[in-house]
């Protein structure tokens, strides 16, 4: 076991197929050990969430070893790498400060758009919490509670938004673990609302409406986009 050990020592990468997609995970050997049924002793393993298998993320292990290399002696040789003076950081300032400026290089408009929605139920609830005293119970009761009045789409979306704040704040030293990973997603006990309303009625509720309120339900009723692309037009976006 010694010699294994040792040959492992840097960690190594592997597949987990358990979700879908699929995530590159590594793992390496703590100084911790323990003796096994056999009376042979073994030392535990740790884990590392690296990312998803996919086009946008890591779709080859290279890529997934590549990023490891650049990540291995921070994650595996904790030190004050954890930030003392924002020790008590809580969730929203952590989103604000430090998720938001990094992240929206890459956004799309819509992407934005649904943070927001999404960002307003977390901070609701979570948002003064500090980020590292949040745990995973706290998060399941609160995706529970939140599964009650809301569709799944939305609730999945709280949850793929935890975890991703959860895994920066990894990356920046704020957290050593994420309590959101391991969550499933609730049981949904309200269906999502498709509802299509006719023509005559449609007809109706423009007639009622006047100013913004007008214009915004005509480019959803005409064109079609979906909410978070509406309210995320801007001049730029209109052609002659």
């Amino acid at each position: 076991m010694g010699e294994i050990r040792e040959r492992h020592s840097a960690g190594w990468v592997k597949l987990d197929t358990r979700t879908k997609p699929a995530r590159w995970i590594a793992v390496w050997y703590t100084p911790e050990s323990y003796v096994d049924p056999k009376g042979v002793t073994r030392y535990k393993q740790a884990t590392h969430f690296l990312g998803e298998k996919t086009k946008d993320d890591l779709p080859t292990k290279t890529a997934a070893e590549k990023k490891w290399a650049a990540k291995r002696d921070s994650v595996m040789t904790p030190t004050a790498a954890l930030r003392e003076k924002d020790a008590n950081i809580s969730l929203r300032r952590f989103v604000e400060s430090e998720y938001i400026p990094l992240k929206k290089g890459s956004w799309s408009s819509g992407t934005r758009a649904k943070l927001e929605y999404v960002f307003g139920y977390i901070t609701a609830q979570l948002g003064d919490r500090p980020l590292a005293a949040i745990e995973a119970r706290e998060l399941a009761v609160f995706l529970e509670e939140l599964a009650k009045k809301h569709c799944k789409d939305t609730v999945q979306c709280v949850l793929v938004y935890l975890r991703s704040f959860f895994e920066e704040a990894i990356d920046l030293d704020y957290v050593s673990k994420n309590p959101a990973r391991k969550l499933k997603l609730p049981v949904c006990t309200k269906e999502k609302d498709t509802t299509t309303a006719t023509i005559d009625e449609i007809a109706r509720i423009e007639a009622a409406l006047v100013g913004v309120n007008k214009i915004i339900w005509q480019l959803m009723s005409r064109c079609g986009p979906r909410a978070a692309e509406t309210f995320a037009i801007q001049w730029q976006d209109i052609r002659p």
